[in-house]
């Protein structure tokens, strides 16, 4: 997979699950800061977010954490350019209630 160049949006789509399993972006990106936005989900629900270096859950440039629709998180980029990117519902890490069905959303990563 070629290394996106700095300032590329790339879009992503996908499902996540209840039992903490759904749809992961693996990615390619350069520079040294990663924007990534949760642009809408199903019935506006809040999710976690993570985007580690390829293979690992430990050397994470976006570290798990909430992110709300038409929220942002930041990070430098960690453990070199292959990122591997995941939503999953706030019951998997976090604060949260498990949601009541499947929560499929739109979301992009910019790198800088």
């Amino acid at each position: 997979m070629p290394t996106e160049p700095p300032g590329l949006t790339l879009l992503l789509q996908g499902t996540t699950r209840a039992a903490c399993t759904g749809d992961s972006h693996a990615l390619d990106g350069s520079g040294n800061l990663v924007i990534v936005t949760l642009i809408q989900s199903t019935s506006n629900t809040p999710l976690m977010v993570q985007m580690c270096a390829t293979g690992t859950n430990s050397n994470c440039s976006v570290p798990l954490q909430k992110i709300d629709p038409s929220s942002s998180v930041t990070g430098s980029l960690r453990g070199g350019t292959a990122q591997t990117l995941k939503f999953v519902p706030l019951n998997c890490g976090g604060p949260g209630p498990a949601p009541a069905s499947d929560v499929s959303y739109i979301a992009h990563a910019v790198f800088f």
